[in-house]
């Protein structure tokens, strides 16, 4: 289906590979390697990746019908697995853990949806769980309650610490911006902008604060992020 290094971006198969610069296939910043999730033949799927500038490693599993979007600027080592006739998108500027073999792994059931916001920053052993994966079935109506596709929303400039773990199934959760999850939370609700929320099942632990990557954040820094806070 896909093949990499790429030598052309689109397939007769309906597969497409569409890269913003081909020459990150060459600079050593780019680690891709692609798998579909059924046979070649019927794949009809889309992989966009932008302005590859510090070391990404990508490995994605795609299923038939789903769109797989990296952003420009996107660091860190990445593990996508999208069954067919979902949609991920990781935005511009948001990083992982670069020297682990996969910081982030990503799974996105059939029909379901994996939003990441611009400049996010995410630590290791992160897990994003979009779907139950599996059915839940009622032994009185004998009905499927797992039913509906799932969203899993993380708005722009968030931080996700190690170890965590963020569930979004059969309906969404979400992430306001500015937000931060502590290490090994386990969130499966949303919350709101600009808050820390921590333990399994995460709860809010303090509001009205945002963060900075900066060690110690300088004033600018400071007033720069409140105001763009602020809005929320």
């Amino acid at each position: 289906c896909f093949k990499s290094p790429a030598t052309k971006f689109s397939y007769p198969d309906g597969c497409g590979l569409v890269l913003f610069d081909a020459d990150d296939f060459n600079n050593g910043l780019l680690d891709l390697k692609i798998s579909s999730l059924v046979s070649p033949e019927s794949c009809f799927a889309e992989i966009v990746i932008g302005k590859i500038r510090r070391k990404a490693s990508l490995r994605i599993n795609i299923g038939k019908g789903s769109r797989v979007s990296i952003g420009s600027g996107v660091v860190g080592h990445w593990h996508i697995s999208s069954w067919h006739n979902s949609n991920v998108v990781i935005s511009d500027d948001t990083t992982a853990n670069n020297t682990v073999n996969i910081a982030v792994k990503v799974l996105v059931e059939p029909g379901a949806t994996v939003l990441v916001g611009k400049d996010c920053m995410f630590s290791d052993g992160i897990t994003l769980q979009c779907g139950g994966q599996h059915s839940i079935i009622s032994l009185d109506s004998r009905e499927i309650l797992s039913l509906g596709d799932s969203r899993l929303i993380i708005e722009d400039h968030c931080w996700i610490g190690r170890d965590s773990t963020i569930v979004s199934s059969s309906k969404e959760t979400s992430i306001g911006s500015g937000g931060v999850v502590a290490t090994r939370a386990v969130l499966t609700k949303s919350i709101p902008p600009c808050c820390i929320v921590a333990g399994n099942p995460a709860r809010v632990v303090r509001d009205r604060v945002t963060w900075s990557r900066q060690f110690r954040a300088t004033k600018f820094e400071v007033d720069r992020l409140c105001d763009q806070m602020d809005a929320f």
